[in-house]
């Protein structure tokens, strides 16, 4: 039986103990062959192309680069504080579009901490 386990960490978490990292271990243990992938964080641009595909329309530089710095280009972090603006009533939609607001950097979600 073929199975897929996908499971995410920041540098940082790398060599804590943590549930995948001790599957890790079993399964190094066990011989199960296994493959880990490294991701880089997304530049600022990248950043913003994401944002933009989330929200279907252009996104304002200080807006992309505000969630750049707080998920440090982590596109998964960057998908939650677009949804977690969203969700707060910080970033609204009106007449099909959305409304992008210039937000202080303090306003976006904390959606995990800073290293």
């Amino acid at each position: 039986m073929k199975l897929m386990i996908v499971g995410l960490y920041t540098p940082a978490e790398a060599g804590q103990p943590n549930p995948l990292a001790d599957l890790l271990t079993d399964l190094k243990r066990d011989a199960v062959p296994y493959t880990t992938l490294a991701l880089e964080p997304l530049s600022q641009a990248k950043t913003k192309e994401l944002l933009e595909n989330l929200w279907t329309q252009t996104v304002p530089l200080d807006l992309a680069a505000a969630i750049h710095r707080r998920t440090q280009g982590n596109p998964l972090y960057a998908g939650e504080v677009a949804r977690g603006l969203v969700d707060e009533g910080i970033v609204t939609r009106r007449d099909s579009k959305w409304r992008l607001t210039a937000v202080v950097e303090g306003e976006l979600p904390k959606i995990w901490p800073k290293p």
